[in-house]
C-alpha cells in the first residue's frame, strides 16, 4: 500500500479533512491533496509529524497497509506498562521502606527491651505489602503477555530518542542517590548516631532503586516493540537471567549479613561486586558469541 492510500485512510479514521491536517502540518490544503492523488512526497520534518499524528512509525506509513491500522492497540499497551511500571517499582519500594522503617524504629525501640518487636513487626508489614504487589501485579502482566498480541513497532524514532534520554538521566540520578548515600550515612555516623546514619543511607538506596525499576520496565515498552531489540533480547536472554538470580543473591547476602551482625556500614559493598560478576558474565558470552 502506498503513503498516498495510507494518507487518505488514517485522515478518514482520525475524522480530519485536508485542510485540518495541512493546517497540523503547517503546508498548504493543495500539498495534502497532491500526497494523496501520488503527486508527491512529503518532507522529512512532515512525515514525522504525519506519524505522530496517526500513531505509527514513518515506515509503516510508507511502506504498509494501514488499514486496520488501531491507535487505541497503543493506548492499552502504554496502559498496561505505565501500571505495571509503577506497581513493581512500589512494591520494590515498600520493601526497602521496611527496612528504613526498622533502622530508625530500632533507635527508640532497641534490642533487649520490652518493644523491641515492634520493630521487626513493621519491617514484615512493609515487605508484605511490597510482596503481595509483586505477585498481583505479576500475574497481571503474566497474563498480559499470554494474550500474545502482535504489536507494531508504533513509536517514533523521536518519541525513542526523546525517552533514551530521560531514561539515561534517570539512572544517573539513580547512581547519584546511593554515592551521596554513601557520604551522608559516613557523616551522620561519625557526628550522631549509627543507626540513623544507616537508616538515611537507605532511603537514598530506596529512591534510587524505585527509579531503576520504575525507568527499566518502561524501556521494556519500549524494546519489546522494537525488532531488533526482540533479536538481542534473544541472544542475551541466558545472561539477564543469571545476573537477575546474581543480583537476587546479592540482596539475600545483604539483608542477612546486616540483619545479622548490623554491619549496615560496610554491607552495601555486595551490590558493587555483584555488578563485578554480572559484567564477568556479561563478558563470557559475549565472548561465547564472537
Amino acid at each position: 500500500m502506498s503513503l498516498s492510500e495510507n494518507l487518505k485512510v488514517l485522515r478518514k479514521q482520525k475524522g480530519l479533512s485536508q485542510e485540518q491536517l495541512a493546517e497540523q502540518l503547517n503546508v498548504s490544503r493543495q500539498a495534502v491533496s497532491k500526497w494523496e492523488s501520488n503527486n508527491g512526497m512529503p518532507e522529512m520534518d512532515s512525515l514525522i509529524i504525519l506519524s505522530e499524528i496517526f500513531e505509527c512509525t514513518i515506515d509503516d506509513l510508507l511502506k504498509k497497509d494501514l488499514t486496520d491500522h488501531d491507535p487505541t492497540v497503543k493506548q492499552i499497551y502504554e496502559k498496561h506498562y505505565d501500571l505495571i511500571a509503577k506497581a513493581y517499582s512500589f512494591g520494590i519500594v515498600s520493601i526497602l521502606s521496611g527496612v528504613c522503617v526498622y533502622l530508625f524504629t530500632e533507635i527508640y525501640f532497641p534490642e533487649n527491651t520490652k518493644y523491641e518487636f515492634i520493630p521487626q513487626i513493621l519491617f514484615l508489614f512493609f515487605v508484605l505489602i511490597g510482596v503481595i504487589s509483586f505477585v498481583y501485579f505479576g500475574m497481571i502482566d503474566s497474563h498480559f503477555e499470554e494474550r500474545k498480541i502482535e504489536f507494531d513497532d508504533f513509536y517514533s524514532e523521536n518519541e525513542r530518542v526523546s525517552f533514551n534520554q530521560t531514561y539515561s538521566l534517570a539512572i544517573a540520578v539513580g547512581v547519584g542517590l546511593i554515592l551521596f548515600g554513601v557520604v551522608v550515612q559516613v557523616l551522620v555516623d561519625n557526628i550522631y548516631n549509627e543507626s540513623l546514619a544507616n537508616g538515611l543511607f537507605m532511603i537514598f538506596v530506596t529512591m534510587a532503586t524505585g527509579i531503576f525499576v520504575y525507568f527499566g520496565v518502561l524501556k521494556s515498552k519500549y524494546d519489546r516493540v522494537d525488532r531488533n531489540k526482540i533479536i538481542e533480547e534473544g541472544k542475551n536472554k541466558k545472561v539477564f537471567m543469571y545476573c537477575g538470580i546474581i543480583m537476587m543473591i546479592i540482596t539475600i547476602i545483604y539483608l542477612w549479613w546486616s540483619f545479622v551482625t548490623n554491619a549496615w556500614s560496610v554491607s552495601w559493598i555486595v551490590y558493587p561486586i555483584g555488578g563485578i560478576v554480572c559484567g564477568i558474565v556479561w563478558l563470557i558470552f559475549e565472548g561465547k558469541e564472537e
